[in-house]
């Protein structure tokens, strides 16, 4: 493609720059005090049901920003109080989604 057509949004600069930022993570490798990453997570595999809810925690915390790019079993999927995630997280599928919190408040 050499279109240089820039569709609004203005943030294309931040996203270019988050994908070279940031970096796949196994679930094993999430951590609360170091979440930003790009996770693929099988929900039907408790442990990463379980990671998934954790990022869920941080969107509720920090605001829809800090997920990108998030998938649903492959489709576009926006995060949003109406679905009541997590109490309402699906039980199967896989969430693909990148994490980007700027400021963190670690936990001792």
């Amino acid at each position: 493609g050499s279109g240089s057509g820039n569709k609004g949004g203005g943030d294309t600069d931040v996203d270019a720059q988050l994908a070279n930022e940031l970096e796949p993570k196994e679930a094993t490798e999430f951590h609360r005090n170091t979440p930003n990453g790009i996770y693929h997570l099988r929900l039907k595999d408790p442990y990463e049901h379980q990671v998934a809810m954790e990022l869920v925690y941080l969107w509720r915390k920090h605001g829809a920003a800090c997920w990108k790019w998030a998938k649903l079993d492959g489709e576009p999927f926006v995060l949003t109080p109406a679905l009541h995630w997590p109490d309402h997280m699906p039980e199967t599928g896989v969430l693909d989604v990148a994490v980007y919190v700027r400021r963190l408040v670690t936990y001792q």
